[in-house]
Formats: structure tokens, sequence, C-alpha cells
């Protein structure tokens, strides 16, 4: 492997070691939101009627905030890791093909303008191939110092991390012995009804039109019950009566 296919194979290193550390902090910033909502959920349900002095909220409100001092660590280390906060990280890339076939008819003129001036061996695929290999060593010297700076910064917010979930963790012990605590107290509940003669006067008014309808209802059924009875007698009058005359 001769030099350009060496520089060349290591900045080709260099930027897939940029992508791959872009994409490493995906993981970490997922953490940080899960951890985000756990905080609101334990800050929320932890029961203060004993006051913030005992020994058990005083461990859970220390805890938990360096478990938030931890999780801020996290977020201030991704955010210089991929970005360098607001600032962004410039790295070096290797000219557009427009401009390196521009810069090697240049390089076509200036050997046919100074061959005479020039060392014999020199040629102009020679001049180009330095000129790659110039630009090859400079990109790869700024972006492995970028890659470098970045990897380290991802490598503090995992330790950040790491810690903030051992606190967050202790943490839970003290809001579970709260929650144990307050929970398993058996509060009773009094009900108490002011207006239990109206309700009662209510019920009874109900119940008479209930019965009302219902002796209506039993009313109705009779007198239909003899009336088609009647006129079943009256119809066999009048069989009777036709018989007689016939």
């Amino acid at each position: 492997m001769n030099r350009f296919d060496f520089h060349n194979e290591w900045y080709n290193n260099e930027l897939t070691r940029q992508e791959v550390l872009n994409e490493a902090v995906n993981i970490p910033v997922g953490i940080l939101t899960a951890i985000f909502a756990l905080y609101a959920f334990l800050l929320s349900g932890y029961n203060l009627d004993d006051g913030i002095k005992t020994v058990d909220c005083f461990l859970f409100l220390g805890l938990l905030s360096l478990s938030i001092i931890a999780w801020i660590g996290v977020l201030f280390n991704i955010s210089k890791s991929y970005n360098n906060h607001f600032k962004g990280y410039e790295y070096g890339y290797m000219p557009f093909s427009v401009d390196l076939e521009d810069y090697f008819q240049i390089l076509v003129v200036y050997v046919e303008e100074n061959k005479s001036l020039l060392p014999e061996d020199t040629s102009t695929e020679l001049l180009f191939e330095k000129l790659l290999l110039e630009r090859l060593r400079s990109s790869i010297d700024i972006n492995a110092q970028n890659n470098s700076k970045k990897s380290s910064h991802l490598f503090q917010a995992k330790r950040w991390l790491l810690a903030c979930i051992i606190f967050l963790i202790l943490s839970v012990i003290p809001f579970g012995i709260n929650f144990i605590k307050f929970n398993k107290e058996n509060k009773i509940q009094t009900f108490s009804i002011s207006n239990v003669s109206e309700i009662i006067h209510k019920l009874d008014s109900i119940n008479k039109k209930n019965s009302y309808g219902k002796t209506i209802n039993t009313s109705k059924t009779n007198t239909s019950t003899s009336t088609s009875t009647t006129s079943i007698k009256d119809d066999k009058g009048r069989k009777r009566d036709t018989s007689t005359k016939k």
C-alpha cells in the first residue's frame, strides 16, 4: 500500500467514524427522555403529609437532586458531542470533482510552460497526486481531532448517565416506603345524607304512582274481559233466536 492509498483509507474511516458518533447519541437521548418522565412521576406521587423535614423525605429529595444534576451532566456532554452545543464542528473534505479537474488542467498548462525549469521526472499526474495527498492529510488531521473530542464527550455522557440511573434507583427506595406507608392506612370515608325526609317522600310518591298504574291496568283488563264475554253471549243468543225463527 502506497502513501496515497493509506491516507485515502484513513480519510474514509474518519468520515465513517463521524457518522457512527452522531448516531451514538440517540440511545442516551431516549434514556434521558424516559428518566425525565420518571422524575415527574416520583415528584407528583410522593406524599408530603408528614412534612419535608422527615428522614425519608430528606433522603428522597437528596438522591433525586443528585440524579437530576447527573441528568444535566449527561445532557451537557451529549450536546457537546453531537454539535459542540451551537457552534458545530468544521470537518475537512476533499474538493469537488469539478474543482479537481479544473486544477488538473491548470497543472497541465503549468508543466508544459515550465518543463525546462522542472525536474525531469516531474509530471502532471505526480503533481496532482501530491496535491491530493496534502488535502487528505490536512482533512484527516481536522476530522480525527473532531472525532476524538466527540468520542471523549460521549464517554463522559455515559459516565454521567450511569450515575444518574444509580441515584434514581436509590431514590425509589424512600419513595416506595412513603407509598406503602400512606396506602396501608385505612382512611374511613363517612357519608352524611342531610335530606333523608325528602328522599323518603320521593320514594313513597314513586311507589304510589307505580301502584296506581298497576290498579288501572288491572281494571282495564277486567273490563275488557267482561265485555268480550258479554259479546260472546250476545252472539250466542242471536244465533239461538235465529234458529228458533226458522
